[in-house]
């Protein structure tokens, strides 16, 4: 036996009313499309520019964190540097560059 039978029409529509105010309340606080990829806000792009960079040279991502770091940029939270967070936002980048 499907559930909306043992829900009456009213009892629905208040539950379809609650959830689509959350959902407007949601979208108005900008937080219905979820985490920002890195590189979306200001001053990151260049962070993303001087990682492309060093990876021409031939880095491993660990290493290019560290270089990152001893050039004093830090990630979003502002903590250091780690290889796999940089290997992460170049595939990234490399698939959205891929798609267009």
């Amino acid at each position: 036996m499907p559930l909306s039978g043992l829900v009456s029409v009213s009892e629905s529509d208040d539950f379809r009313r609650v959830f689509e105010t959350a959902n407007q309340l949601d979208c108005r606080a900008d937080c219905c499309e979820g985490r920002k990829p890195y590189g979306f806000y200001p001053g990151e792009k260049g962070v993303v520019e001087r990682m492309r960079a060093l990876r021409a040279e031939p880095l491993g991502f660990d290493r290019l964190a560290a270089k990152l770091n001893a050039e004093g940029f830090r990630t979003r939270k502002g903590t250091p540097w780690h290889g796999f967070a940089v290997n992460r936002i170049l595939s990234r980048q490399r698939v959205r560059a891929r798609a267009r």
